[in-house]
């Protein structure tokens, strides 16, 4: 890949592709980058977020100026997500996300960008009333994110969520203000690069505390607010022992990187071990 020597000067490469009629080749170039940065270790916890690749992906993605906003379906709310699968926490949390928004009908659009879904594969997967899983035709990036905008402006939903991984430049693209309704940005890729930190026209939702302070004071977000993913209910389950067995069995379903680091290029350690916290919060 190209060394380049400022986040600019990529970006301007990125826009005289598009400029030439090749807006595929863009965004490839925004995944191959972003895909880059993740990968080297020492980015981790340290590169968040960029404007530039942000402002980027919406002017890729900008609309014809004879678009014109149809108004909104308020029985209708739209997910724009990267992928997903039967199991894991991220799905899981998108399912709770999905419930409990008061819209009668919820889509979800899959952009599959670096995945390899079929429609078959996510049939029956999200089964909730009222909704639908979409996954975009295949073809380049450019074929999808059309795709995407042209199901955004039919569908013409009241709010669109977006759930996506850190490189996926078509749910930033897609999103333009006049086919997306009120817009909410899931900030779930917190801890390395991720595109749409910085999306002007969202509201930026943070899902705990360190995450959202260091959103709006060190990256200067100021639309971000913290919705937290779980609340305490009184009497809502029975009061029972923590041990009722006798015994305990317990996983993590992290990452190994959070447990072992020995086989990486660039050891760059957790501050505090999994292996050796866990048993003392146990304990």
């Amino acid at each position: 890949m190209t060394a380049w020597r400022s986040i600019d000067e990529f970006c301007d490469a990125a826009r005289a592709t598009a400029s030439k009629g090749d807006l595929n080749s863009a965004l490839e170039m925004i995944v191959r980058f972003v895909i880059t940065v993740i990968s080297r270790d020492s980015s981790l916890a340290e590169v968040f977020s960029s404007p530039e690749l942000d402002r980027l992906a919406l002017e890729l993605g900008r609309l014809p100026a004879k678009s014109e906003f149809q108004g909104s379906d308020e029985d209708q709310v739209v997910f724009l997500v990267t992928g997903i699968a039967p199991t894991g926490g991220h799905s899981r949390v998108l399912l709770d996300l999905i419930a409990a928004d008061p819209a009668a009908r919820a889509t979800v659009l899959i952009t599959n960008t670096e995945h390899d879904l079929r429609q078959s594969d996510v049939e029956g997967m999200f089964e909730f009333h009222g909704g639908a899983v979409e996954v975009a035709p295949v073809g380049n990036l450019a074929t999808r994110l059309r795709w995407l905008q042209r199901r955004l402006a039919s569908l013409r939903p009241a709010r669109t969520y977006i759930f996506t991984h850190h490189f996926d430049p078509l749910c930033v693209a897609a999103a333009q203000p006049e086919i997306s309704g009120r817009l909410f940005y899931y900030h779930n890729c917190d801890h390395s690069l991720a595109l749409g930190v910085h999306l002007p026209h969202g509201t930026h939702i943070d899902f705990n505390g360190k995450s959202f302070h260091h959103c709006r004071q060190t990256k200067g977000v100021s639309n971000n607010i913290f919705w937290p993913l779980t609340a305490q209910v009184s009497k809502h389950r029975a009061d029972l022992p923590f041990l009722t067995t006798g015994s305990l069995i317990t996983c993590t379903s992290g990452g190994i990187g959070k447990v072992d680091n020995e086989h990486l290029y660039e050891r760059i350690p957790y501050l505090y071990s999994y292996l050796k916290i866990v048993p003392l919060i146990l304990n």
